[in-house]
């Protein structure tokens, strides 16, 4: 193996590093970790493994596959850290599918790069370490576009059935990781290019069976279990409810609790660019002006002024000598670009539900560098300066942040992030600016690395609501207590049960709560302190809760507080 090999290998086992770090810790950060966890977490006691459960009601919004995952890493390690690391894995194989890709367009060197600027955005590195099951949908859907796009890049005579086959197999995992709304992210990118960027050849049929009996066998079983009820709940409520901001219901529908999302503004994802990319949003403007004048379409083709069609041409003017084939070009633009478009029609967005296109963009822009630096397929770079080292030192520093003061992590940080500046001087000074992008992106890593680790998201993220201290004091005032809990709020539904690992019976409305104070036994209910207030003015509420101690568990600033309120009779 020659050297150059060797540096690939090492950068691509160190990125991984960096993907797998800071995902251990044990705390579940609001507003989507505890209930994810506690869905889990009910489904290893349930062994409901078709319809996932939550507080004990079906959670019909989205099919099992990642809980289901989840549930058996659960079963071997029921601790945050381990189902974390589902989602870390997750986003290694996004990055893996990118980077194969990446490679057999372009080469070793674009495709590491490109990886590198992908975990570099905050919003593909924080879902790889989070339980959250978008990253799921990020993984499969990359690894099906990449698979339809190799096989429709082939000239005609080297087709391959395989890569349909593979593209239908994680299709169908898409599907069963969120549902519906996969087929419509990769339908808009694929469709489109097979109308217009290419000849109208078909991928063999027996291909499509490999995504119809998985996908076909689910949905009997789903429907076996609750009936026309559980499929109008996916189906039309969860997709057109979302697509609308309305609730469908179905009359006679045993789903008591129901969520169609929160309404956002048409440029929600337009607005929320530069969090979701990071520093990539700086160059991608110039990435899509340079492809759409490769592609040779006229909307940026204008004749400008002598000086300013220099500088015009020196950002986009795509070189006639570039490696890149045109048809590659297109299906980027439309991998990157279409859902953003597409997705900002529907009243509900969430910055996770583009996360199969940060991985387009990211090809896109370094394919822009390539272009711009005139990058040799597999250029010599200093990897292991500039890359390799740099980021185990990142990595080392995330790992002992807990162990030394926040003050000398910030010293080590800056020392690596000053090696990181003086190899770009040294590079501008002996006028090698192509290697200039190899720091920037490991600097970009990680300062993300910095931003995740859990001592500071502990410092930083008091208001996403993390409420393990909260349940602890819960679970050791209700003692072996039937706990009942009257919140609407998913982080404490699922942080209560999960770190107490006990089920709880969720109240839906202020008549059953008071019916259940009334009831005599052994009980604890928990509810919203402002809640608790508005109800004492209340004889009904005011009257029964008389009999029961009242504490108030101490919670992070800037989250929701709350009232626990313990039966005074003693425990059998």
């Amino acid at each position: 193996m020659n050297r150059k090999k060797l540096l690939i290998i090492m950068s691509a086992a160190v990125l991984i590093i960096s993907m797998l770090i800071n995902c251990l810790h044990t705390h579940l950060w609001g507003p989507d970790e505890p209930r994810e966890a506690e869905i889990a977490r009910e489904i290893c006691n349930r062994n409901s493994w078709v319809v996932p459960y939550f507080n004990g009601l079906p959670f019909v919004e989205k099919p099992p596959l990642y809980y289901d995952v989840s549930a058996l890493i659960y079963k071997i390690c029921p601790k945050p850290g381990a189902l974390r690391l589902h989602s870390a894995l997750l986003g290694c194989l996004m990055l893996a599918a990118l980077y194969i890709f990446a490679a057999k367009k372009c080469g070793n060197t674009v495709a590491l790069c490109a990886c590198t600027l992908c975990a570099s955005m905050p919003q593909f590195y924080r879902p790889a370490h989070w339980i959250l099951l978008d990253i799921g949908v990020g993984a499969w859907v990359t690894a099906a576009l990449v698979c339809y796009g190799l096989w429709s890049l082939q000239e005609k005579e080297k087709k391959s059935p395989f890569l349909m086959l593979l593209f239908f197999s994680f299709a169908a995992l898409g599907m069963l990781t969120k549902g519906f709304i996969t087929i419509v992210y990769i339908g808009i990118i694929v469709l489109p290019h097979w109308l217009f960027f290419r000849r109208r050849q078909l991928p063999p049929v027996w291909t499509i069976l490999v995504f119809l009996i998985p996908v076909g066998l689910w949905i009997f079983l789903f429907y076996r279990e609750g009936g026309i009820y559980y499929l109008h709940e996916h189906f039309i409520n969860n997709i057109f409810g979302r697509l609308l901001h309305r609730e469908f219901r179905l009359e006679g529908t045993p789903i008591t609790v129901s969520d169609v999302g929160h309404n956002s503004p048409l440029l929600f994802y337009f607005k929320r660019l530069p969090e979701m990319l990071g520093a990539a949003i700086a160059l991608v403007p110039f990435a899509v002006i340079w492809a759409w004048r490769t592609l040779e379409w006229k909307f940026f083709c204008w004749k400008l002024p002598e000086k300013l069609q220099k500088i015009w041409d020196f950002l986009s003017k795509p070189y006639s000598e570039t490696f890149l084939q045109k048809d590659l070009i297109a299906y980027l633009m439309l991998w990157s670009f279409v859902p953003l478009f597409a997705f900002s029609v529907p009243a509900i967005k969430e910055v996770t539900y583009l996360l199969p296109s940060y991985a387009g963009i990211a090809l896109l822009v370094i394919c822009y560098l390539a272009d711009r630096l005139r990058w040799e397929k597999d250029g010599d770079f200093p990897w292991l300066s500039s890359f390799i080292i740099p980021l185990l030192c990142f990595a080392v520093a995330s790992q002992i942040l807990s162990y030394i003061s926040l003050t000398g992590c910030f010293i080590l940080y800056g020392l690596v992030w000053l090696w990181l500046g003086y190899l770009g001087i040294r590079m501008i000074l002996r006028r090698q600016f192509s290697w200039i992008v190899l720091p920037i992106l490991t600097g970009l890593l990680g300062g993300v690395m910095l931003g995740n680790t859990p001592e500071l998201m502990e410092r930083s993220r008091v208001a996403r609501k993390c409420y393990c201290k909260v349940a602890e004091m819960v679970w050791r005032e209700a003692g072996n207590r039937k706990l009942c809990l009257l919140a609407t709020e998913e982080s404490i539904r699922g942080a209560i049960p999960f770190y107490g690992n006990r089920d709880i019976d969720l109240l839906t409305d202020y008549k059953t709560l008071c019916k259940r104070l009334a009831l005599p036994g052994n009980q604890a209910f928990l509810l919203y302190k402002t809640s608790y207030r508005e109800f004492c003015e209340d004889p009904e509420f005011a009257v029964p809760a008389q009999k029961y101690r009242v504490f108030f568990p101490d919670v992070p600033k800037k989250s929701d507080t709350f009232v626990l309120l313990v039966s005074d009779e003693k425990m059998p």
